[in-house]
């Protein structure tokens, strides 16, 4: 009997004790796991709302780009575009100049168009205005003025605008 009960105590109970004894040592740790577990728990409705807030953001930006597919046809609503915001001003382009696509990463490329005018000087701010705030994302990385003179403040601009566009996958 009392070998019995040694190897019911030597294989059962002390095992058994000792796995609950280092349980028991975890014990804050788990609490601690739990309490974070809760807290993401209750921030998730506010995470969600997060996430729609930033896709909403998102498709707003993307929004801004050219929507052709390729660099050629990109280039082409750049200039159709142009073409309409300087008439607006009544600005007349003496010339435009297509120029490579440029790789900003894996998926989208800068796309420039370089144009060439004479204005009046209120024109042409309306006009940055009018690129501003218009419908694409445009920016002008090249602007070059140069005053003509008299007394209808004329100006001769060079300038180049690029639009963004995503790449093809």
């Amino acid at each position: 009997i009392a070998l019995a009960l040694f190897m019911m105590f030597e294989f059962v109970v002390f095992p058994v004790w000792d796995s609950l004894q280092e349980k028991r040592a975890t014990l804050p740790i788990q609490e601690k796991k739990l309490e974070k577990y809760r807290e993401v728990a209750r921030t998730a409705g506010l995470r969600s709302a997060e996430v729609a807030s930033a896709e909403t953001r998102l498709r707003e930006a993307e929004g801004g780009l050219l929507a052709s597919k390729t660099a050629a046809l990109a280039s082409a609503e750049l200039q159709e575009l142009m073409k309409q915001l300087t008439s607006a001003e009544s600005i007349e382009v003496r010339s435009s100049e297509f120029l490579p696509a440029k790789p900003l990463s894996t998926e989208f490329a800068q796309v420039p168009l370089g144009i060439k005018f004479q204005c009046r000087l209120d024109q042409f701010v309306n006009l940055l205005k009018a690129i501003a705030g218009g419908p694409k994302s445009l920016a002008v990385p090249r602007l070059l003025i140069q005053p003509i003179g008299g007394r209808e403040k004329l100006v001769g601009v060079n300038m180049q605008i690029a639009g963004i566009m995503r790449l093809e996958r």
